[in-house]
């Protein structure tokens, strides 16, 4: 069992090669730091670095994944910088299994933010683009992501064409908004992991209510 608010599930997929088979993300999303009307964080905000580390040091996770809005509103990009970096230390990778973070930005992370952002150690943005990966033991690995205004065709230039040969890596895509699935899938990309709801959407555990705030 993982420390709460850190939920498990298996993804089973088709697509994913028999070396992939076993391959753990974090996935992290919608931290909404904030410092108005002053410095105020939950209980879960401020437990989320240790908690991440625990999970570092227990799961050695592969990949670590951040989905975007890690501020609130337009004036907390003071608060949300420092409680990122803090969560990028907390789970640094520190052996060479692991591909490291990487993530994509959401529509309450100001541009000043984004731009602040790009600066901090460990932690590379997708911004509407895609990066080739190799894992030391499993091989290939495609990351795909796409940082509002989001353009999933945008970040996919470049691609083969789906069926040419050989086949492509297994592609993993990030986005803020859950519909990128929709031109993900026109493209052939087998995964999408995207943040904004707040874990509704698609709600696999009774934990938490949904928060769909989507238009699918």
């Amino acid at each position: 069992p993982l420390p709460e608010p850190i939920e498990a599930f298996d993804l089973p997929h088709p697509a994913v090669p028999a070396r992939l088979d076993g391959l753990t993300i974090d996935h992290i999303t919608d931290t909404h730091e904030r410092t108005h009307p002053a410095p105020l964080r939950s209980k879960t905000q401020r437990r989320l670095p240790s908690v991440l580390a625990e999970v570092a040091r227990t799961v050695r996770p592969d990949l670590v994944c951040f989905t975007g809005d890690a501020m609130d509103r337009h004036e907390d990009a003071d608060a949300a910088l420092p409680a990122l970096a803090e969560l990028i230390e907390s789970c640094a990778p520190d052996d060479v299994s692991t591909l490291g973070w990487f993530g994509v930005f959401g529509n309450h992370d100001s541009r000043a933010f984004q731009k602040q952002a790009t600066t901090l150690p460990g932690i590379r943005w997708l911004c509407n683009e895609h990066a080739e990966l190799e894992h030391p033991t499993r091989g290939p690995v495609r990351m795909l992501g796409v940082s509002d205004p989001e353009d999933v065709f945008a970040a996919a230039l470049g691609l083969p064409e789906i069926g040419t040969e050989p086949p492509p890596p297994f592609t993993i895509t990030l986005a803020h908004f859950p519909p990128q699935v929709n031109p993900a899938a026109r493209l052939g990309q087998p995964l999408v992991l995207a943040g904004h709801t707040h874990g509704g959407q698609i709600r696999q555990s009774p934990t938490n209510a949904p928060h769909t705030s989507c238009d699918i």
